[in-house]
């Protein structure tokens, strides 16, 4: 916590490492993270830290409580290897005594496996890979599942989207999680003849259902204006769905469940409701494991993932559909979901399961055809894409937008307040969302895609644009709800 006749100085010192890395000569050994008001979260070996707090910028400190003892081992999911490259995991459990390793699984040609380390240089490339370890004694035996992936050229991630038209990741090459490069989104553009966005969305419910087979669809749903019309697509599919509600037991999303209600009655559609403590949930720290098996930084990110874990059978996830951006020379870049959103197709694919993280984007079609309708045609770059451009989009592109919340809302706004404050700021802040922004920041820069007329230009990769966290403290206390789109 910083006094206040040192906060000018420091946070304009501060201000230079919000993207986790801090002048050596400044704070040597730390990384510092702005978690709210005059309060930074600092990471760092013992030592460093308490000679910082020792230093007249520290007014007063407390321990995180965020459980970081164990989350490397949590972190299950080792990453994307490049073949060719030599690659050491130490993967002993450190259970006490003496115990034998065995993997019972193939490995790529070049890899070993020897006393609980994985090592070796993969001569060939593969899926994502489960290694199921045991570790044994004479008296116990103990268990615990990886995964990796070895790539070439390329990076194969999947998205779950049709076909994996969008993929994305860190780098040229898409690693899963680099966040000193690029964040990249990739494409293939479809050369097909486009229709309206609400027929596209129709076909896409259709191929939703042809991916589930016999699994029961279970449609996620907020009050939302995306939910809203992830639903009017499904019903005019003829498609069955389950329409899931959940429902916050501390009322932070109210708001969104009267909207949600009231759109379901007008649609004569029943509606499940699943209620939940979200509150409880995050001071729990139920969602920590999930954060470092599928990588966010949002806590709430855990409470959307554990509803897939609940229900099972084919989960969808609305998404949102584009909006428009511009890049520094005033053309109109394409904006999409980014990498934290792709936490749930990291769920399907580490879980092994079908399913449907981002609908309104489902189909290179779907999305393509949103760039047909007036408010993306004649958006000037003079404007900003608020959550009125994001209504016009909806409406222009043939869906009901009646019952459309007059701003935006995620259903998270009022968790803020929700927790209790303290002379560091607020305790999510503080002990949740802080820690795990420190842990796994985004990258600071991505790329944008560029539109031409009714398609995605060709120079993808080299238009670049700041990678900012639309929920970080600073965001939220500088915009307005409705920058929220």
């Amino acid at each position: 916590m910083l006094p206040p006749s040192l906060s000018t100085e420091l946070h304009l010192q501060m201000l230079a490492i919000l993207d986790g890395v801090p002048p050596r000569e400044a704070f040597p050994g730390l990384t510092i993270l702005h978690v709210c008001e005059n309060t930074y979260l600092i990471d760092g070996a013992p030592a460093a830290v308490m000679a910082f707090l020792t230093t007249k910028y520290c007014v007063d400190s407390c321990p995180s409580r965020y459980p970081q003892d164990i989350w490397r081992r949590e972190y299950k999911y080792l990453g994307d290897i490049p073949v060719g490259k030599h690659f050491l995991f130490d993967l002993r459990l450190r259970e006490k005594g003496e115990f034998r390793y065995f993997l019972d699984d193939d490995l790529p040609d070049g890899c070993s496996f020897l006393n609980g380390l994985l090592s070796g240089n993969s001569k060939e490339a593969t899926q994502l890979l489960t290694l199921n370890i045991e570790a044994r004694n004479a008296t116990q035996t103990f268990r615990e599942r990886f995964q990796i992936r070895f790539f070439e050229h390329t990076n194969i991630a999947p998205t779950f989207t049709a076909q994996n038209y969008l993929r994305h990741g860190y780098g040229p090459q898409l690693l899963d999680y680099s966040p000193s490069e690029t964040y990249f989104r990739i494409f293939e553009s479809t050369n097909k003849t486009l229709r309206s966005p609400f027929e596209e969305a129709k076909t896409a419910a259709l191929e939703v259902q042809s991916r589930a087979g016999d699994k029961p669809i279970h449609l996620f749903v907020s009050g939302g204006i995306d939910s809203q019309c992830m639903v009017q697509a499904f019903i005019a599919a003829k498609v069955p769905f389950r329409p899931i509600l959940m429902v916050d037991s501390s009322g932070a999303n109210q708001d969104d469940v009267d909207f949600s209600l009231k759109f379901f009655a007008s649609m004569n559609q029943a509606v499940e409701i699943y209620n939940l403590d979200f509150v409880q949930f995050i001071k729990d720290y139920k969602y920590v494991d999930m954060a470092n098996r599928y990588r966010f930084n949002n806590p709430e990110y855990g409470i959307l993932l554990h509803l897939i874990e609940k229900f099972g059978g084919h989960p969808v996830y609305a998404g949102r559909p584009i909006s428009i951006g511009h890049d520094i020379a005033g053309r109109k870049v394409i904006g999409l979901a980014a990498d934290e959103t792709w936490s749930r197709s990291r769920f399907f694919e580490r879980a092994g399961i079908e399913g449907t993280p981002e609908f309104l984007i489902h189909t290179p079609e779907l999305m393509e055809s949103f760039f047909q309708t007036p408010v993306v045609q004649n958006f000037s770059n003079d404007q900003e894409w608020l959550y009125p451009q994001k209504l016009q989009l909806l409406r222009e592109s043939g869906f009901n937008t009646q019952w459309a919340p007059p701003n935006k809302i995620t259903g998270f706004e009022n968790l803020e307040i929700l927790f209790p404050r303290n002379h560091f700021g607020n305790d999510l802040w503080l002990h949740h969302r802080g820690p795990l922004k420190l842990r796994y920041p985004h990258g600071s820069i991505r790329n944008a895609m560029p539109l031409e007329g009714l398609r995605i230009g060709s120079a993808t990769p080299s238009i670049l644009r700041p990678y900012k966290d639309g929920l970080s403290y600073a965001y939220l206390q500088m915009n307005s709800l409705s920058n929220f789109h």
